[in-house]
């Protein structure tokens, strides 16, 4: 009986960490290092700006499970972030709070995610353009979402909640049959 649900939680899961997609030992060592320097040198900063707010900085802790999107040579994200806040800053110069809640909306695939103190998790990626520095992208989170009337994330890619509760249920539904031999 019991081999029989181990065996079902091996064939449900197995397909997921076959899955999971690793980086080259290049692109890990310099998402690595950059990761732990965006952490050192954002601290200070989140904690000012948490400070204006009324409110404490969480500590960023590096995580692969926030997706980085693919990055494209061609842009600079870091420059993206800096205009991003400048026009924030111009848009609401006296509401930091709606400069963040802005920010919080509008900044996903820019480092800005890393300056909202609300954000506990750091996940970079680096690409190895041709003839440039290694392009690195750093996203914090997790990012909050609206709920459903189900309480589930109500977002274009909710795949993986439906797997986790397609999964959930098959393995309820196994149990329960395996129970009764």
């Amino acid at each position: 009986m019991q081999l029989l649900l181990v065996a079902g939680i091996l064939l449900a899961y197995g397909p997921t960490l076959a899955m999971t997609d690793f980086n080259s030992d290049i692109e890990q060592a310099l998402s690595n290092g950059t990761r732990a320097d965006l952490v050192e040198n954002l601290k200070q900063e989140r904690e000012e700006g948490a400070k204006k707010l009324g409110m404490t900085a969480k500590v960023l802790k590096p995580t692969d499970s926030l997706k980085v999107p693919e990055i494209d040579c061609g842009r600079n994200y870091e420059e993206e972030g800096i205009k991003l806040l400048d026009d924030l800053g111009k848009k609401y110069p006296s509401d930091d709070r709606k400069q963040m809640e802005e920010a919080e909306a509008e900044g996903e695939e820019t480092f800005v995610t890393c300056a909202l103190p609300t954000r506990d998790q750091i996940n970079c990626k680096s690409k190895l353009c041709e003839g440039k520095d290694p392009v690195t992208l750093c996203i914090c989170g997790p990012k909050k979402c609206k709920m459903d009337s189900d309480g589930l994330c109500e977002e274009k890619d909710g795949s993986s909640s439906l797997f986790a509760f397609g999964t959930m249920l098959n393995l309820t539904i196994f149990y329960l049959i395996s129970s009764f031999f």
